[in-house]
């Protein structure tokens, strides 16, 4: 309380609207938290809104946060791309897949791994354990061919596969080459 009556003080911002956004373990305890400060009716009231029922019905979201913290299954997917040493460059789809997860009762684990470091003699291991292969977009010629290695492991050993854009011109290239057998197939 010491606390939000000095931000009170030097923002001129009423006490009753300043609201704590602590860190959460999860996602979704964060509109919880919201909800349980009153942040909804607050909202409310400071639009002046007249609401029969301004307060959310949060239920379906208590279930989607108690199932998120009780996952009964563990998933591996591999994404093999460009940029894998940034950290938030495939966020959208990570996010993605941890949702994906939620809904399948499953923990999504996520190894990234960079394309160019895939070659003949090493996807074997580096893609032994993986349930699924994702390989997302990029730009320019760097590591396309250690996107295709992983991709042709992926289809030779049935692991489910799912491309994004430069990864599926990736697979078209691959199935071209070792499929079709046009060995200069190519993305230009």
């Amino acid at each position: 309380q010491e606390m939000k009556d000095k931000i009170s003080t030097f923002t001129d911002v009423p006490v009753d609207y300043i609201v704590e956004s602590l860190d959460a373990p999860s996602l979704f305890d964060v509109p919880l938290s919201y909800q349980e400060q009153g942040v909804d009716q607050k909202v409310v009231d400071f639009l002046h809104i007249d609401s029969p029922k301004p307060v959310a019905d949060m239920d379906e979201w208590r279930r989607m946060d108690k199932r998120a913290k009780n996952l009964k299954y563990k998933t591996k997917i591999t994404l093999v791309g460009k940029y894998v040493e940034l950290e938030d460059a495939y966020i959208s789809v990570t996010d993605a897949l941890q949702h994906a997860g939620y809904l399948y009762n499953s923990k999504i684990e996520v190894e990234k791994i960079q394309a160019e470091d895939i070659t003949e003699d090493n996807v074997a291991e580096l893609l032994k354990d993986t349930q699924g292969l994702i390989v997302p977009g990029g730009f320019g010629t760097r590591g396309l061919e250690g996107m295709i290695t992983s991709i042709k492991y992926a289809r030779e050993h049935d692991i489910p596969f799912l491309g994004i854009c430069l990864g599926m011109q990736m697979a078209s290239v691959e199935f071209a080459r070792n499929v079709l057998h046009l060995e200069d197939a190519n993305s230009a």
